[in-house]
């Protein structure tokens, strides 16, 4: 058992399944994630800090946001050795970002974690949705989630996620990691995915009427995307297929099939209605 594990263990401390916690403890593994961080580091769900403790190594500063009183408390413990860390204990998905940017950020940073299955969707989202200076995002997520950011258009894996990831900027997966390099082990192989964010803004719209076209466009994949984009927008299907006609794309299409710069057209269009 390593260090951490033990001192884990020390202060009695067990996973919660409540909170999609599987925590890793391989150092060789953390390393590689951590490798490339530099400057501000915003990590979400530091977890007992195996992750932490190498970006502390490697970033000028690391502000870790952690749920878990409990774990937030032995972080405090374990972790006061290292100056250049910030703890939060907060819920990220109700935090005000901006304020936390304001307060302990204040510069271009870089995002990690190891993300719990059920909210890596809506925490990638609120991060690339936001106008904070992002540079990096490099999360440990599972494996057919990771295979859905980078997808591109045209398969079936492409989603919203997809989208705005790529308007954002570019996703490519690094690596798996296998269950067993977990404790516990959950039931299916994760992926280590690093998001390069573009400094220059990709699309024209502006992300809130952006994400609104995407997630009408996506909101039915069974049905044809002008029935969504009519249904969402309040418009009849014939003034959408004008639209269509003029963006030069068939009037059946579905919303997989469109690249985000066609979303951003679709968006346009629809904003002079």
């Amino acid at each position: 058992m390593n260090e951490l594990k033990q001192a884990l263990n020390d202060y009695g401390f067990f996973t919660k399944k409540s909170l999609g916690q599987n925590f890793l403890f391989d150092k060789n593994i953390l390393a590689k994630i951590a490798n490339g961080s530099d400057g501000v580091c915003l990590e979400i769900g530091p977890g007992p800090g195996g992750l932490t403790e190498e970006l502390c190594k490697r970033c000028d500063k690391v502000v870790a946001v952690e749920i878990d009183t409990k774990i937030f408390e032995f972080l405090k413990d374990y972790m006061s050795a290292y100056e250049n860390l910030a703890l939060i204990n907060a819920d990220f998905l109700k935090l005000d970002i901006y304020k936390l940017y304001e307060e302990h950020i204040k510069k271009p940073f870089n995002v990690a974690a190891n993300l719990p299955y059920y909210i890596t969707t809506p925490v990638l989202m609120k991060i690339l949705e936001s106008s904070l200076p992002v540079k990096k995002i490099k999360v440990l997520v599972q494996k057919e989630v990771a295979s859905r950011i980078a997808s591109p258009p045209g398969s079936r894996e492409y989603g919203v996620l997809s989208v705005m990831v790529q308007c954002r900027g570019s996703a490519k997966v690094l690596f798996d990691v296998p269950p067993g390099a977990f404790s516990p082990p959950p039931k299916v192989t994760s992926s280590v995915i690093e998001i390069e964010i573009s400094e220059s803004k990709k699309i024209d719209s502006t992300y809130d009427d952006f994400r609104r076209c995407v997630k009408s466009g996506f909101s039915n994949r069974r049905k044809q995307m002008a029935n969504n984009i009519a249904v969402d927008y309040g418009i009849s299907k014939d003034r959408v297929y004008k639209i269509f006609d003029t963006m030069g794309i068939d009037r059946d299409i579905r919303a997989e099939k469109l690249s985000f710069q066609q979303f951003d057209e679709l968006c346009y269009n629809l904003k002079k209605i």
